[in-house]
């Protein structure tokens, strides 16, 4: 009967989801004939099974064992029919039936039964007429290449049956095992470990990849779909925004300020003031979510990260602080059919995860979906992170988080106890070594963006903007651009713990982009200062740049200029001039296109001289058995041999 139910819903007789598309229903025939065997042989087992004598057991003493010693219910098989512990087709022991006690090395009779006989016709009908149903079935199937109905394959159709589903998903994929390499994923070195590979939503990463085919030029037909509108002339940079504002959280509920014991335990410190964590928590608090897609940090290293659906607020504050580093956040996004009273979902990520999810939103059964976004730029893979720290810190193995600050320099945050002095450490930007820091740290995703500002969010919360207030990261306001009204209810919900400023926007980046290119193309290419400048020169750069240089949102712009040039660079060489086009937004075409008046980037897209000892793109090939290059020294990147 439930066989004939399944194909009822196949015709759609009942009222339930639709075929896939491209998937035929079974005929109102085929329906009838598979019914009609189904119900012949069952009405067949019920007739053999009633129309049998009926079941009796008997007792048949054993050679040892005298009629004598029998009761009258044992010797007369019409007490034993009649009786209590008559069950049709099971041995009934001598003392169950109120015979001789069951004594150790006793002779009992045995008992035998006839149900063996007729009474065991109608299981074998039963069992045969439900493996006959079956494969007929499968044979009508696979001849008429028919889909599989959920008697037969669950999987396939399950979400058919979603109660939420927005659109039918078609058959399930697998999604790619653990530990593959990188170079295995659909979009190749190019992929950002988001997650969507690990699961069944790989059968959607053709639409959704920020890195596959129209790659990130997909967001600017997707911002109309979730903004209603796409970006102003004006809007170039913050992407579409109702409000910009600064802002730092002055109340913070919970326990979201830092702690004695760092990324330690749950009670971690947020990177900045901890308006992101905020959010969060009073949207699940108010019930306007019922959970948050965050990430955690692994329990063996605070920097990789561990994403996880949140439920509870303790959940949200175990997530504090930023893992710069490649995050599968989309992978929990599969769990999320296991929890049905998830409806509506808070989901927090940078560019490239959030025009994935943008692009699956509708496969994901949800009643509203929530996005906080966060400025990105430059992650990669957990190594690469680690080989930063090394020349970076004087103590890498303290550190809870560090940021570029429009001071120009990196601030770095270390566990309370370290040897750094007041567990707060600032390094000038030019001290780093540049020719060994430009390749292995940032990923090669990371030079492929253009959705530095997450222009799919509902709301972002960003430092690139804001000028540095001359105050730890922990006191330090933050930018937050307010795109939609989701956007606006989240921010909402906290405006009152908020100090909220306003922006500030002062100087001229376009002298800063063009130089600031220039020298990391040439470390690019292995061609930059073997060594930084004296610490004296190094400190003083950053004061004199404070002075001169952009501040505020210019400081903002000039970044992104710089950044997305770079990322132009960077696509072209690799991807080649076509595929590049048809990868980079039409808005950054616009950049690029800017600095480009005198040909100044079409110069340096000309094959160059590699000093490096490995081939990097858009470089002249090394020749054959060549043996030089620079080397490293792998905790300091000095320069400690190689070159010409």
């Amino acid at each position: 009967f439930f066989s004939i139910f399944c194909m009822a819903s196949q015709e759609r007789l009942l009222p339930l989801q639709p075929l896939p598309q491209g998937h035929a229903p079974y005929s109102p025939a085929t329906c009838g004939a598979l019914a009609l065997v189904t119900l012949s042989f069952c009405c067949t087992a019920l007739y053999l099974g009633s129309s049998s004598p009926a079941s009796f057991a008997y007792v048949q003493p054993t050679v040892t064992a005298s009629a004598s010693m029998l009761t009258p219910a044992v010797r007369n098989p019409v007490h034993l029919r009649a009786g209590p512990h008559a069950q049709p087709g099971r041995p009934q022991s001598i003392a169950a039936l109120g015979g001789l006690p069951e004594t150790p090395g006793a002779s009992t009779p045995r008992v035998v039964s006839d149900a063996v006989g007729l009474g065991a016709i109608p299981t074998a009908l039963w069992a045969f007429a439900g493996v006959f149903t079956v494969a007929v079935v499968a044979v009508w199937q696979r001849w008429s290449r028919r889909p599989s109905m959920m008697l037969l394959d669950p999987i396939d159709v399950a979400p058919q049956w979603a109660t939420m589903a927005v659109e039918t998903e078609p058959p399930r994929s697998q999604g790619i095992k653990p530990g593959t390499p990188r170079e295995r994923y659909p979009a190749k070195e190019l992929c950002s470990r988001c997650g969507l590979c690990d699961t069944y939503l790989i059968a959607h990463v053709k639409e959704s990849c920020a890195f596959i085919g129209d790659g990130m030029s997909k967001c600017e037909s997707l911002e109309e779909q979730v903004h209603g509108r796409g970006r102003r002339e004006d809007e170039a940079y913050t992407g579409v925004a109702e409000e910009v504002l600064y802002a730092r959280n002055a109340k913070p509920s919970w326990d979201i300020t830092p702690q004695p014991d760092g990324y330690a335990s749950a009670k971690g410190t947020p990177q900045w003031t901890g308006i992101v964590t905020q959010m969060a928590i009073q949207m699940l608090e108010t019930g306007a979510v019922d959970a948050v897609v965050c990430v955690q940090s692994d329990p063996e290293d605070r920097f990789t990260p561990k994403p996880v659906v949140a439920r509870t607020v303790e959940d949200i504050i175990a997530s504090k602080g930023v893992k710069p580093s490649y995050s599968p956040n989309l992978s929990v996004l599969a769990h999320l059919e296991a929890l049905p009273d998830v409806k509506k979902l808070l989901f927090i990520g940078v560019g490239c995860q959030v025009q994935a999810v943008r692009s699956i939103e509708k496969y994901l059964g949800l009643e509203e979906l929530y996005i906080i976004g966060t400025n990105c730029a430059d992650n990669g893979p957990r190594d690469g992170l680690q080989k930063f720290l090394d020349v970076a810190s004087k103590s890498p193995d303290t550190v809870i988080g560090y940021e570029f600050m429009q001071d120009y320099c990196v601030h770095i945050k270390h566990l309370p106890g370290s040897p750094i002095e007041n567990d707060y450490e600032i390094i000038p930007y030019f001290s780093l070594p540049s020719n060994y820091l430009a390749h292995g740290v940032i990923g090669e995703p990371c030079r492929s963006c253009f959705d530095y500002t997450n222009g799919l969010a509902d709301i972002v919360v960003g430092y690139m903007g804001v000028p540095y207030f001359q105050t730890p990261m922990t006191k330090h306001p933050q930018y937050v651009t307010v795109r939609n009204a989701r956007g606006r209810q989240m921010f909402d919900l906290i405006r009152d713990r908020l100090e909220v400023m306003p922006t500030v926007d002062s100087g001229n980046r376009k002298p800063f982009v063009l130089q600031t290119l220039e020298a990391d193309d040439a470390a690019f290419f292995g061609k930059g200062p073997p060594t930084g400048p004296p610490p004296f020169v190094a400190n003083l750069l950053p004061t004199i740049l404070q002075w001169i240089g952009p501040k505020g949102l210019e400081f903002g712009r000039y970044s992104l200029d710089y950044h997305y040039l770079r990322n132009w660079l960077y696509c072209v060489r690799n991807m080649g001039r076509e595929q590049a086009e048809r990868h980079t937004p039409d808005f950054v075409k616009r950049i690029v296109a800017s600095y480009n008046t005198n040909g100044e980037l079409d110069r340096m897209l000309q094959p160059q001289e590699n000093v490096h000892a490995f081939d990097v793109p858009g470089a002249v090939p090394h020749p054959p058995g060549w043996t030089g290059g620079l080397q490293y020294d792998e905790k300091t990147g000095a320069v400690i041999g190689g070159g010409k």
